[in-house]
């Protein structure tokens, strides 16, 4: 059976970096191999994901306000409307 820090290695070496740095909890558990790697992987996935939306919105460098609604003018409150109802997944 192979040691906990083995597997780590092999992770660093892979570059699944949360999985060699034990983010990701590589307990004895008692599911198939592949549900195993699947839960990891996935795992992997999430964080991966959401840390890309952190440095995503580091490299906007937009500030960290909430957008005020009060000082907008007709126009533009008109034309945020019509975005609002907008589905940019269909173009409709």
């Amino acid at each position: 059976m192979a040691d906990l820090k083995d597997i780590q290695d092999l992770a660093k070496t892979l570059n699944l970096m949360n999985v060699a740095s034990g983010v990701i909890d590589l307990t004895n558990e008692q599911i198939s191999n592949k549900e195993y790697l699947y839960r990891i992987f996935s795992e992997e996935v999430r964080l991966r994901s959401e840390n890309k939306l952190k440095q995503l919105h580091k490299d906007a460098k937009l500030p960290n306000k909430k957008f005020n609604h009060d000082k907008i003018t007709k126009g533009l409150e008109w034309q945020l409307d019509k975005i609002k109802q907008f589905d940019f997944k269909t173009n409709k």
